[in-house]
């Protein structure tokens, strides 16, 4: 937005001549001041300069520009004056482009980097290449006073204290006075520039586009007609189901393939039910028609996919479902330079570092009592991250970190072959703990009551005996003559005639150790069945030792991971088998359902906000396949790939268990419910803002559906911001103007309800209005009405109010306060609950954050 700032500088103090098109000088080429008239934001630099300084240092300040330095020793002064001057033009240059220090950082037990505070917004892909990361100060005010400071000690006040004589020191002098008063103007414009982006930058975003992918068996059999009949639907199985392929028997008709026109029939449908639709290729008709049916709709999303800046999405996440995820599991860049991080070259680390501290404190509201957090990361950032996620999480939560072996061979182009990567873990809830994995009983013994593994009884540990144990030195009785055929012999804590070996608590070479148990858990042992719990074994040296017979069902992950299933170039074997080759390296499926098997419960929510091609929700499907879970996840993604490989793995995951060169090889589908949504990004934001240069008519806007971002220059930047385009006339049709681009459609109804944090419970058309029943974070009961006031005035909808509080079905009013659009001019209804207009309240939590 404020990009080549020298060459606006000089716009600013130095405005060309009328019939002039700029002039040269050491500082950059000068252009036409109006080249940013439509830009609003700028416009809050284009003040003339004589406004806030006196004309005098203003000349000497342009005169300094325009001339340059000079290497002659009679010019030194004003050389370094300019020198001074060009310093600064650098440092607020570079200050505005990059809103960032330059690289580094101490680690002395706590994380510092310059610029810790900056707002990293961006990274999304737009037309398939990366958006490099917009970054916004925090306090940019504070930070350009700071530069403006150490130029003018640094650079000029020593000329002032000049100890030549010869030395004429009264044009440094003003000369410092000017620079000080300009830069002092000059950055009190640029800290409100930059108020005013991080306004924008940090309001909630429109959701533009959403709908739900659902399993067959999820849709009412009377809409079943319609799925068959919807070409663009059956063209989709055929691309990721490869449906085309069944045989005309399966098929149940002569034609399945691409360019069929012939409907598939009823009875076929009824026979896959793990056949996923889409909602987007199907009418607003029988969407709604499906929705009637669903009762707690958000209830039954099994995954929720959402294309948008991860941060936007936290955010969005938050109004919501804040404390609702059990598990995060998160791939972030290495930042290692080519792993498609989107950031400014020359600050990579500190860009990098403020990227991931935003976005996991935004994720720290998100994160429920029970939550453990995972991140996977190599040698190049462990350590930085590490210190930052004790400072997000605190030190106590850390758990390990973990190593994985993610290359066996190892990277044989390094001094040493680099075989593995990072996983840290922490748990972060106050109630967390970390799961035990299955236990591999394959090698295990087994008897009626089923596999086990003896550990003997005695304490190995030597820090431990009768010399400080004495209550756990005790003698155990074997009965030697009452061995099974595995050569276990019972066990007894009295002798008897049958019980008559002895042993007591020694190591090989005769010293008193303990046993691990006393007496009384001893005795509980073996007051159940003979045999199950403790037992005695002779040795090969003849002597007779007590083992316990241990039946845990699980076994503690171990913090060095070796499995074959965890190399990384698995992953790429596997998304090859789905037919999705084109995102490079994604996570092995095993090493995502290890994190998520320890890390969450079978009915726990994952979460992971750079989901890449999808593994995450892959894992979480498998792990439900295999154990009968009900774990739902939510996965962020901002890459254009988010269409072409993290939602189709999804879809075919869900479908069918096992995949080869992109077809299925069994049809083992799982019962789904996935709801989709794409966020407005921040540079649609920016897009969207009201251009001055631009003709247009409000009330032209408003018939047209057209929405933007107007902007008040008089209002503080927190407050200058607001929607244009209102009110909603009705719920469809609305788009974002777009500058130099066609308007970009938006989803009203949809981002209402994300605004209002509302949990939906029903959604219904009743007499030509949408009615939506949830309930929000705080507990309010609310009705959302959606109506076009075209076809239905305030007349019309009191009528209709009336009409739903006498049917004794309609549970209209078995709410706290309802929500009609364009309903700022509707009369209260007597006994009604509270009604207000959407778009006030649309405008409020639009901005309220920000």
């Amino acid at each position: 937005m404020l990009e080549n700032l020298r060459q606006r500088l000089r716009q600013l103090l130095c405005p060309p001549t009328a019939g002039s098109t700029g002039s040269t000088g050491s500082t950059g080429s000068t252009g036409s001041a109006d080249d940013w008239t439509a830009d609003p934001i700028a416009e809050l630099l284009r003040d003339e300069a004589e406004a806030f300084v006196s004309h005098q240092l203003v000349s000497m300040v342009r005169e300094f520009i325009a001339r340059g330095p000079h290497a002659t020793a009679d010019d030194g002064v004003e050389r370094r004056v300019w020198q001074g001057l060009h310093a600064l033009l650098q440092r607020l240059d570079q200050r505005t482009e990059h809103t960032i220090l330059p690289a580094g950082g101490t680690l002395d037990g706590e994380l510092h980097w310059p610029g810790r505070d900056q707002h990293f917004a961006g990274g999304q892909q737009t037309g398939g290449s990366n958006q490099r990361g917009e970054l916004i100060h925090h306090d940019l005010e504070t930070e350009l006073r700071r530069e403006l400071d150490q130029c003018l000690h640094h650079e000029l006040l020593p000329l002032a204290h000049a100890e030549n004589a010869s030395v004429n020191v009264a044009p440094a002098l003003t000369a410092i006075s000017a620079l000080q008063a300009v830069g002092e103007q000059l950055i009190r414009r640029l800290a409100r520039a930059e108020r005013c982006r991080r306004t924008l930058w940090r309001k909630r975003r429109f959701v533009l586009a959403a709908g739900y992918c659902v399993t067959l068996d999820r849709v009412p059999r009377e809409l079943y007609e319609e799925v068959a009949a919807n070409a663009p639907q059956r063209a989709e199985w055929n691309r990721l189901f490869a449906m085309h392929q069944l045989d005309v028997e399966q098929a149940g008709h002569a034609a399945i393939c691409q360019e069929a026109d012939v409907p598939l029939s009823v009875e076929f449908l009824e026979s896959r039910q793990a056949l996923v639709i889409d909602t987007r290729h199907f009418p607003p008709q029988f969407v709604d028609a499906w929705l009637a049916e669903q009762q707690a709709i958000d209830r039954q999303v099994t995954g929720r996919l959402i294309h948008g800046e991860n941060f936007d999405a936290l955010q969005h996440l938050a109004s919501r479902a804040p404390a609702s995820f059990d598990c995060v599991y998160i791939d972030p860049p290495y930042n290692t330079g080519g792993d498609g991080f989107c950031y400014h070259d020359n600050y990579r680390r500190s860009s990098w570092l403020s990227m991931l501290q935003e976005r996991l404190r935004a994720l720290r509201l998100l994160m429920g009592p029970e939550a453990n957090f995972f991140c996977s990361i190599d040698d190049n950032e462990a350590c930085r991250l590490r210190l930052l996620l004790d400072e997000v999480f605190g030190e106590s939560a850390f758990e390990a970190q973990v190593v994985v072996q993610s290359n066996k061979r190892g990277q044989t182009y390094k001094p040493l072959a680099k075989t593995h990567e990072y996983l840290f873990t922490y748990r972060v809830g106050p109630e967390a703990r970390l799961r035990e994995l299955p236990r591999d009983t394959h090698e295990s013994s087994h008897d009626a009551a089923g596999p086990y593994e003896l550990w003997e009884l005695r304490n190995r540990n030597p820090k431990f005996g009768r010399f400080n144990r004495p209550n756990l030195y005790f003698p155990i009785y074997v009965a030697p003559d009452r061995c099974g055929e595995d050569g276990l012999a019972e066990v007894s804590l009295e002798p008897s005639a049958e019980f008559t070996v002895e042993v007591l608590p020694r190591n090989s070479r005769g010293e008193d150790s303990c046993w691990r148990w006393g007496v009384e858990k001893v005795a509980a042992a073996l007051a159940g069945p003979v045999g199950e719990v403790l037992v005695g074994r002779q040795k090969s040296n003849g002597q007779w030792g007590i083992y316990q017979k241990a039946r845990k069902e699980g076994t503690k992950a171990k913090t060095i991971w070796t499995d074959p299933a965890f190399i990384s170039e698995r992953g790429t074997v596997e998304a090859g088998k789905l037919g999705l080759t084109e995102f490079g390296f994604p996570k092995p499926l095993g090493l995502v359902q290890q994190v998520i098997a320890i890390g969450c419960s079978p009915s726990g929510h994952v979460l992971d906000f750079f989901a890449g091609s999808g593994t995450t929700g892959h894992a979480v499907i498998e792990l439900n396949r295999t154990d009968g879970g009900r774990r739902r996840f939510t996965l962020i993604e901002a890459g254009n790939h988010f269409y072409t490989v993290t939602k189709p793995r999804i879809l075919k995951a869900i479908h069918s268990r096992q995949w080869e060169a992109g077809l299925p090889i069994d049809r083992d589908g799982v019962s789904s419910c996935i709801h989709w949504l794409q966020l407005e990004s921040f540079a649609n934001t920016l897009d969207a803002v009201e251009r001055n240069d631009i003709e247009h008519c409000a009330d032209e806007d408003h018939r047209q559906q057209l929405l933007c971002y107007r902007f008040d220059p008089s209002a503080e930047p927190e407050r200058a911001w607001r929607l244009g385009g209102g009110p909603f006339w009705k719920a469809e049709g609305w788009r974002l103007r777009i500058a130099d681009s066609q308007p970009l459609a938006v989803d009203l109804v949809e981002t209402f309800n994300w605004l209002l944090g509302l949990t939906v419970a029903q959604v219904r058309v009743v007499g030509g209005i949408r009615a939506i029943q949830g309930e929000t974070r705080d507990g309010r009961r609310v009705l959302v009405l959606w109506r076009n006031t075209d076809e239905m005035d305030d007349d019309a909808l009191k009528c209709w109010l009336t009409e739903q509080a006498s049917d004794p079905s309609s549970p209209t009013f078995d709410v706290d306060i309802i929500y009609v659009n364009g309903g700022e001019t509707v009369e209260q209804l007597a006994g009604a609950p509270p009604l207000r207009a959407i778009e006030p309240e649309f405008q409020r939590l639009m901005f309220a954050d920000s």
